[in-house]
């Protein structure tokens, strides 16, 4: 046992200081060698020099420019239309901090569909930008979150299926499943979807008060979605569940899912069998019926 007068107040016993004196005395001759110590300086000068850098980037966003993010409304509905492929109309942007990281608010976005009529709405969108964005080279969300969302989604009498006005058939994005994927949190709130059936002629079925919630790391992703279908065709749909791996794996776009594995439970206590005629075929006739699930 160590002498305690041994020990400097507050500081590190003597024996372990000698240990590990002995331990890496064979370190100081390779840091006194001149190559190696210019290294290190200028290795050090960089490190401040990067760290100089975030600092003013820091500054620069605080109380430069996302202030005066709201001016560039116009700037960003244009851009978001010519991603999106329809018009895009914003009617408020703010700009605020969580902790470190910038925090983009969108307020009473729409999107309409090619006909001018709003197919697609939110009441708020949230996005926390990440700073591992720099060195990823693609944009990261810490949070993205949608509140108060209203979906259309219709299929003609042609047989094509419209999302918020736009044609879902054809081949899948993977580059964009990857990109949604690599967020590590993602929310909808307070959710509502309309499903209109043309084809069938069957009335609007809404879906309402969805919470969808999506947590990733890495390779590994839980989810977990609660939507309430009409008080009389259902009750409240419960789905979550645990999946890994993905989607950019696939070759093909038919492939998308075939990359990922998991686990899903899914429970719905009461459904009215008969009462979703008009939008589902059953292979026998069904008068009445009720049933549940739970898998």
């Amino acid at each position: 046992m160590s002498d305690p007068r041994s020990r400097p107040p507050g500081g590190i016993p003597a024996d372990v200081r000698v240990a590990v004196y002995h331990r890496l005395h064979w370190l100081w001759p390779v840091l006194a060698r001149p190559l190696v110590a210019g290294g290190l300086r200028w290795l050090l000068r960089g490190l401040f020099a990067t760290w100089l850098l975030f600092v003013a980037t820091l500054l620069a966003l605080r109380y430069v420019m996302l202030p005066q993010v709201g001016d560039y409304r116009e700037a960003v509905e244009q851009a978001a239309s010519r991603a999106v492929g329809l018009p895009v109309t914003i009617g408020r942007i703010a700009a605020r901090w969580q902790g470190l990281n910038p925090d983009l608010v969108l307020e009473d976005v729409v999107v309409a569909d090619r006909h001018g009529v709003p197919a697609f709405s939110l009441a708020r969108v949230e996005g926390v930008l990440s700073w591992t964005s720099l060195w990823r080279l693609r944009p990261t969300l810490a949070l993205l979150a949608f509140d108060g969302p209203m979906l259309q989604v219709r299929r003609e009498a042609s047989g094509k299926i419209t999302f918020a006005g736009l044609d879902v058939e054809g081949e899948s994005d993977p580059a964009f499943a990857e990109w949604v994927l690599e967020q590590p949190r993602i929310r909808v709130r307070e959710a509502t979807i309309v499903w209109d059936d043309r084809l069938r002629q069957a009335p609007p079925l809404v879906l309402e008060d969805l919470h969808f919630v999506l947590d990733s790391r890495g390779r590994r992703h839980r989810f977990g979605l609660s939507a309430a279908p009409p008080e009389k065709l259902a009750a409240r749909l419960d789905l979550r569940g645990e999946i890994e791996g993905r989607p950019g794996q696939a070759v093909e776009p038919g492939e998308l899912f075939e990359h990922l594995s998991g686990e899903v439970f899914v429970e719905l206590d009461y459904a009215d069998l008969a009462g979703w005629h008009p939008w589902v075929d059953y292979p026998v006739h069904l008068p009445q019926g009720r049933g549940a699930l739970r898998v």
